[in-house]
């Protein structure tokens, strides 16, 4: 049956038992592949992604039973799948495809997901741009142990204090000729719009947000503090960060990367690995 196939796939690629033989696990795994098991499609897939030994390298069948795969729900290839169609490997660029599996991986506290679907948001791949987003998502990562979400939390910080300081805080408006009525609002900066230069603002009291630009945008006066509340690091996004057990693996080819690297709160972090999106 397929499990059977697929155990002597695993003791051929690893020796279990037998002597390593990567064509013999090779021939097993397609033997169950064909047959829709997914753990079967991941090792095929793994095998055709590394080309190792007398196994070439295969990035378009990689990405095809990795695609396979990822329908069912494995998680390792779910992250493979999005990473390769993120980089346009063995196949057409599919950022919508790359966000989806990213996403899926992310409600699952997969680290990795959480770090790469940050730095989506972040540089505006596939999705609207959204530097509260991008931050939320990389302090996830980073809270769940994600090695590289550090490095580019830290860079993603450095970008908010000098672009849009008063992102998730407080604001008065103020000078603002085009609607004097409503200078003097108190309000919460909820995101910012990089191309722009304006923050996306909700008002206390105002149905929906408005875009104002950051000149007419002023930190409130602490007696002025606004009832919409401030995101903080301890909100909605990062509830259950610190004790939350990731589901599988951290990097199995999880990251983003246009080419380069996919992937805010403080915690450990570490290396760069291939497949994030680079800010």
């Amino acid at each position: 049956g397929v499990e059977a196939a697929y155990a002597l796939g695993t003791a051929y690629k690893w020796g279990q038992g037998v002597d390593s033989d990567l064509e013999k696990a090779l021939d097993f795994f397609q033997m169950g592949a064909d047959k829709d098991h997914g753990h079967s499609q991941h090792a095929l897939a793994s095998l055709y992604e590394e080309g190792e030994g007398p196994i070439a390298k295969d990035l378009f069948e990689a990405r095809k039973w990795h695609e396979k795969a990822a329908e069912k729900g494995h998680v390792d290839s779910r992250l493979s799948y999005a990473r390769l169609c993120f980089n346009g490997d063995g196949g057409m660029v599919d950022l919508d495809m790359a966000r989806f599996h990213w996403s899926a991986c992310a409600d699952r506290n997969i680290p990795s997901a959480c770090t790469s679907l940050g730095m989506l948001y972040v540089n505006g791949h596939g999705v609207e741009q959204s530097l509260a987003k991008g931050r939320k998502f990389l302090q996830k990562g980073e809270g769940l142990g994600d090695n590289d979400a550090e490095g580019l939390l830290k860079a993603v910080e450095r970008k908010i204090s000098q672009v849009c300081p008063l992102l998730e805080k407080s604001i008065i408006v103020c000078d603002l000729a085009s609607k004097p009525d409503i200078n003097g609002s108190i309000g919460v900066a909820t995101d910012f719009v990089v191309g722009e230069e304006r923050y996306v603002c909700q008002l206390d009291g105002a149905e929906g947000t408005i875009k104002l630009p950051v000149e007419n945008v002023r930190k409130a006066p602490k007696v002025a503090q606004s009832s919409v509340a401030e995101v903080e690091e301890d909100s909605a996004w990062l509830d259950g960060v610190d004790k939350a057990t990731p589901s599988s693996g951290g990097h199995s080819g999880g990251n983003a990367s246009a080419k380069a690297k996919g992937k805010g709160g403080k915690k450990k972090g570490g290396k760069k690995k291939k497949g994030q999106a680079q800010e």
